[in-house]
Formats: C-alpha cells, structure tokens, sequence
C-alpha cells in the first residue's frame, strides 16, 4: 500500500512538473517571438558642439523603439543636412 502511495504522488509529481516546464517554455517563446517594432530616425555619428553644421557624413539612421515617444525627430538624413545644430548632441543623439 505504501509503495502505491508513493509512485502516485511522483507520477501527480511528474505531471505537474512536465505540465509547468510546457507552460513556461511556450511563454519564454511567445515573449521572444514578440520583438519590438523599430523606426528608424536621425542621429551624429560622433560628439558635436553648438552651432556645427549638419553634412551628410555627420549623421546617421539609428533604430529606435516605435513604442516610444520622440519630439522633434527626423527620419529623413536629407532633412537634417545643412542645418545648424542650437544645442550640443553627443554620439548617437
């Protein structure tokens, strides 16, 4: 009777386990799986001061998360050539 006892608490056991390991396996997956979708926009490819003027070779297009909000970008680099910049950006600004 003991022995009974205890091969079904480990099949309950087992069955439990391999039920759980399915749940948070497929949750792990569906989190992958859901990446999140990116824009790309303007950024300087290197530090510039106050009241450099923007070329071509000066910036470039990053990703960025579309979920978060930006002001007052550009997603276009013919949009920012010539331009003069008011404030210093750093790298990747």
């Amino acid at each position: 009777m003991e022995t009974r006892r205890i091969v079904l608490a480990l099949g309950v056991a087992l069955l439990l386990a391999i039920g759980a390991t399915f749940f948070l396996y497929r949750g792990v997956i569906a989190q992958r799986a859901s990446q999140p979708t990116l824009k790309k926009i303007v950024a300087a490819v290197k530090p510039m001061d106050a009241g450099s003027v923007l070329a071509a070779d000066s910036v470039v297009l990053i990703d960025w998360p579309a979920s978060l909000p930006t002001e007052s970008t550009f997603d276009k680099v013919d949009d920012v050539v010539g331009r003069s910049l008011i404030y210093p950006v750093g790298e990747k600004q």
